[in-house]
């Protein structure tokens, strides 16, 4: 196994697309190596933002996938390891046996959450937030094999550099707030419109809108998500539901210079059953 805190991992990997990753990141390095980003002009200026931007959403997306694949290999014994384990003499299955854990106990820590902070040199909340994202727009296994994301689309324009992570978490946001009152087709139709908001492709979804072909802002497409909401489920109820109405509730307050205060709040049929109900009072008062 190669050493916990390697610096250098394309040294110690006979994986190609780790090396290749590391020789981008030598390339990077080598570009903006000495660079004065003052002294550029103000078109250039624009196109090393826009540059920098699109690299940085193709690592982000990929430092999502990978958190999240490190945290759920560190939740699992190592079935392999176990089994190893299970045909050694007792002394020696005394020492595998301790291999036998969770990537993360096998390098010496609590969990999958504390060796990814460590690795990573990040928080722990950032880690929790990649893993939230990752969960929902990565990869799933079940039993050693893939299984197609929950929300895919997001999934492959975040590993494809096309959406940035925070606008990935904004659709993700809307489409876990929709997922219980909508339908399958409508869900996966603001998916996708979402997505090409984010990205500034132009779909089925979004061609003669407003806007097409302009990529939105994480506040844009939070707006558009809301948009999608009120259209689609307006009062919450999932398809087929009967409509969910708030019930009338009064609760009275303590009791002050000879009455008590009163909160609630009614339904119009409600309220109009108590207004005639004190008029009916009032009659009855006014009768004696």
């Amino acid at each position: 196994m190669a050493p916990m805190f390697m610096e250098n991992p394309s040294e110690v990997s006979l994986n190609p697309t780790i090396v290749a990753v590391e020789q981008a990141r030598d390339a990077l390095l080598a570009a903006l190596g000495g660079l004065s980003f003052g002294l550029l002009g103000d078109e250039e200026s624009l196109s090393m933002l826009l540059a920098l931007e699109s690299v940085g959403r193709v690592v982000d997306g990929a430092r999502v996938l990978s958190t999240t694949d490190v945290l759920r290999r560190s939740e699992y014994f190592d079935a392999s390891v176990a089994k190893k384990a299970a045909v050694k003499t007792a002394q020696q299955t005394e020492i595998e046996a301790a291999g036998a854990v969770s990537l993360a106990r096998r390098l010496g820590c609590r969990s999958g959450l504390v060796l990814v902070s460590t690795l990573a040199r990040i928080s722990r909340s950032e880690v929790r937030q990649r893993a939230s994202l990752g969960k929902a727009a990565g990869e799933r296994m079940l039993l050693g094999r893939p299984l197609t994301p929950t929300y895919p689309v997001v999934g492959e324009a975040l590993q494809g550099g096309a959406l940035g992570v925070e606008q990935a978490r904004v659709i993700v946001s809307v489409l876990d707030g929709l997922r219980s009152s909508v339908l399958v087709d409508d869900l996966d139709r603001v998916e996708r419109s979402l997505v090409a908001s984010g990205s500034g492709a132009i779909t089925p979804e979004t061609e003669g809108l407003p806007g097409a072909g302009i990529a939105f802002a994480p506040e844009l497409l939070r707006q558009q998500g809301i948009a999608w909401q009120a259209r689609l489920a307006p009062d919450g109820s999932a398809p087929g539901e009967a409509t969910v109405e708030r019930r009338s509730w009064l609760s009275f307050g303590g009791l002050a210079n000879g009455g008590y205060s009163l909160n609630g709040w009614m339904t119009t049929l409600d309220r109009s059953l108590s207004n005639l109900l004190c008029k009916c009072w009032e009659l009855v008062r006014g009768g004696g």
